[in-house]
């Protein structure tokens, strides 16, 4: 964007197919909110509504459609004609609104994606999609902080879009610079090459789990000059590749691998917490009497996707986890979760199934499709209560965060 404003003639491989990228999406239609004011676009509203996860009901969609535009005092209305715990969300989106519009009045397009990825939260909510692999070709956070280095270049808010657009679909001039990716520059060569973005958390990657293929990537890059390569990075996020580069990186130590067990009979889910342990195992049973380690004992009061918590006979409570050896009846063998879900676990259970054959039904596909019974199964035990919590869960993915997140997250809202 810097050479195109200074008249450099380009060659570019990017095309406006980026702006149909989440993070993209969403982070423009908040600048063209914060332009808006007091007469915000609906459909932009409705653009960032999960973005981040504000588990609003499937309503609140339909409310919004009533009008055309909004402002955030009238978004802020609403809440006061709904119930308590849905108002706190509606509250949250107006305000998130209102600091937006507030940025663009007193600062720069820089200011308002400031406070668009660090206040309102989409730059946490595009980390949370890209841990899960969700990127599209490049990370979604990847997408915002672009926007971030070229915001200094069109500073007003209203007519930043445009000026992107233009820019991106501008054909270009194939005998000027080329820039490209180095994945698209393979078995090329220049007589001069610039290789940009050697900082950290860029090369190598922060989601990239092989170092050395980040380093294999670099040397594809740097091996593309005939005559002079330049490399650029970040003053103050320099690349450790850089180091390697100039001789200057401390000689690497040799690793120890470890292996941590996680108890007999069980697993390590996505979300950390013991599955369940083999079916020989001890039932966390409503009412169940056992014992544990140390000699405790009391029933089976609760259970969630981690254990059981056990109401002792001293009137305490103590939490098992799910693999922890417990004795019953004599019997000593690893506490597993019911096969029966009961109590809040079973209430969600039973709202999950519930929701689960509507949106079948909605979609004219097989509930799975929706979500397995194991992965029903998991998110009642787990009744996470933030998009992260949701994540965390088996089956749950960036594409069905995205479309069932605030769904799911209200209707586990409803259980005590």
């Amino acid at each position: 964007m810097a050479l195109a404003e200074a008249g450099v003639p380009l060659s570019s491989t990017v095309s406006p197919t980026v702006f149909e990228r989440t993070g993209m999406r969403a982070a423009l239609a908040y600048l063209r909110i914060a332009a808006a004011a007091d007469r915000i676009d609906t459909r932009d509203i409705l653009e960032v509504l999960r973005r981040p996860t504000r588990g609003l009901p499937p309503w609140f969609s339909d409310r919004l459609e009533a009008r055309v535009t909004w402002s955030p005092s009238q978004v802020r209305g609403i809440a006061k004609q709904v119930a308590t715990k849905e108002a706190s969300k509606v509250e949250r989106l107006a305000s998130d609104l209102a600091a937006v519009v507030a940025a663009a009045r007193s600062g720069t397009t820089r200011d308002v994606l400031e406070v668009v990825r660090d206040q309102v939260g989409l730059g946490t909510a595009m980390t949370l999609l890209d841990r899960t692999g969700g990127g599209q070709g490049s990370s979604h956070l990847d997408d915002i902080e672009a926007l971030m280095e070229v915001a200094d270049l069109h500073p007003e808010v209203s007519g930043f879009e445009t000026w992107l657009r233009s820019v991106v679909s501008d054909p270009g001039d194939a005998g000027g610079v080329t820039l490209s990716t180095i994945h698209r520059v393979k078995g090329r060569e220049w007589t001069h090459v610039a290789v940009f973005g050697v900082t950290e958390g860029i090369m190598p990657h922060r989601l990239s789990h092989d170092l050395e293929e980040e380093r294999r990537v670099l040397h594809v890059g740097i091996t593309r000059g005939a005559e002079q390569v330049v490399v650029l990075g970040d003053r103050e996020r320099p690349s450790p590749f850089l180091a390697e580069m100039a001789g200057t990186a401390p000689r690497p130590r040799a690793s120890s691998r470890q292996t941590t067990g996680v108890g007999a009979g069980a697993t390590r889910s996505k979300k950390g917490l013991h599955k369940a342990a083999p079916a020989e195992g001890v039932e966390a049973a409503r009412g169940r009497a056992i014992a544990v380690l140390g000699g405790y004992r009391g029933v089976v009061e609760e259970v969630d996707a981690a254990g059981a918590r056990i109401r002792m006979d001293d009137g305490g409570s103590l939490t098992v986890r799910f693999g922890e050896r417990v004795e019953h009846d004599g019997r000593r063998a690893p506490l597993v979760a019911p096969g029966d879900l009961w109590g809040a676990a079973g209430d969600a259970e039973k709202l999950l199934r519930s929701w689960r054959t509507e949106q079948a039904r909605s979609t004219g596909k097989p509930a799975y499709t929706v979500l397995s019974d194991a992965h029903l199964r998991g998110i009642a035990l787990a009744r996470p209560r933030s998009a992260e919590e949701l994540l965390a869960c088996d089956g749950i993915g960036p594409t069905k965060l995205d479309r069932y997140g605030d769904e799911l997250i209200a209707l586990l809202d409803q259980i005590d």
